[in-house]
């Protein structure tokens, strides 16, 4: 093992935001928000190379093998291969690692202790690496990561009762390809306090009638490439945090988009959720300050009204690609409520009705068919 890298981590998403930020004209909405995906991408720093040679073990957790007593046993960058799966918990507080499986339906890491914060821990460690796992069945959460960085490929993070999927806070950056994150107690990932998160042809299922699928809050920063967000509610953005599910900026045949029963998108407290192509279900909700964007993001199905209020803002613009027959926002019924704010770009269509009540306004470049539109003095 001579090179250990975290793919699709911070730089690769700065390049690619900053791509398509510079294709655009500075007047459009689309490259506004690129550039400032880019801006907040440029406060992480690229996560490093390590080219040093290292040993690898291997760790048969059916003959009664421990990953534990592996990390204790041995120093330095390590590689741990792990046959089985391993009832335990794990608190990584070293740099250089790599545990890594065949299947992650046939190894991984089981947690059994009742009040650990999560069946994986890392603390203050880099260039962590986790491929072809699961982590399942903890009593808290899953992975659980602070001031580290850290990489999840072929992962399936399940069944942990009392907490995220996988919680990345303090200013932590995380990498993941391919994971199915599913039947956790809280979100299937939790951004915080400056964690910074990518996932890419992910699959994120949400089990909670109380908390978001994927929630960024206090500054948290979170890009889901060509990834399919399910359950009760989808994507959230709170207290400046930053969530997009991204089903354009990359190329891939993976599915893509949020398929909810409730809440698509929320944001609040200049928090800012952003839908880039593909489909949804589900409404979108606003409130305090928060930013919705949806970009040629389609909505479809039958859902409660999508409703803003309290200075909330909902922007809708088409990609702007170089191909004839591209898609266009779609909304469904919606209502701005209480000073919120509508911008409608382009080709942006309404499905239904668009309501402005209690000092709320909307505008657009476009018009729109009579009766559509109501009280939103600058569409009438």
């Amino acid at each position: 093992m001579k090179h250990w890298m975290l793919r699709g981590g911070a730089a690769l998403l700065l390049c690619l935001a900053a791509t398509y930020a510079a294709s655009q004209g500075d007047s459009s909405p689309l490259a506004r928000m690129k550039a400032h995906k880019a801006e907040r991408l440029s406060a992480a720093a690229p996560i490093p190379a390590v080219t040093t040679p290292v040993k690898t073990v291997y760790v048969y957790c059916g003959k009664g093998d421990t990953i534990s007593a592996a990390l204790a046993k041995n120093s330095g960058p390590l590689v741990i291969e792990v046959r089985g799966i391993c009832k335990e918990n794990l608190r990584i507080e070293r740099s250089d690692l790599m545990l890594r499986g065949l299947d992650p339906a046939s190894d991984g890491i089981q947690g059994v202790e009742a009040d650990p914060v999560a069946t994986i821990e890392i603390n203050h460690a880099r260039r962590i690496r986790l491929e072809n796992l699961s982590v399942s069945d903890g009593a808290k959460g899953g992975v659980a990561a602070s001031w580290s960085d850290i990489y999840m490929g072929n992962c399936r993070i399940e069944r942990n009762a009392g907490g995220h999927g996988i919680h990345i806070t303090a200013s932590s950056a995380f990498a993941g390809v391919r994971l199915v994150v599913a039947s956790n107690t809280g979100a299937a990932i939790n951004a915080q306090r400056e964690g910074w998160v990518s996932c890419d042809g992910c699959q994120l299922q949400g089990s909670s009638t109380n908390w978001p699928t994927a929630l960024s809050r206090f500054g948290g920063y979170m890009s889901l490439f060509n990834t399919v967000v399910s359950g009760t509610h989808g994507i959230s953005a709170s207290y400046y945090g930053y969530v997009e599910a991204d089903c354009y900026s990359s190329q891939s045949d993976d599915p893509c988009g949020v398929n909810v029963d409730k809440v698509a998108a929320w944001a609040s407290y200049g928090g800012e959720a952003f839908l880039w192509g593909g489909s949804f279900t589900g409404r979108l909700q606003g409130y305090g300050g928060g930013h919705v964007g949806v970009y040629g993001s389609q909505q479809s199905g039958s859902f409660a009204p999508n409703h803003f209020g309290s200075s909330a803002w909902l922007e809708t613009d088409v990609p702007e690609y170089n191909t004839p027959g591209a898609p266009v926002a779609k909304l469904g019924t919606t209502v701005l409520d209480t000073f919120a704010r509508a911008t409608l770009y382009s080709s942006s269509e309404l499905l239904d009705t668009l309501t402005c009540i209690n000092g709320a306004d909307a505008w657009s470049d476009r018009s729109y068919p009579m009766g559509t539109v109501s009280g939103c003095d600058h569409l009438q």
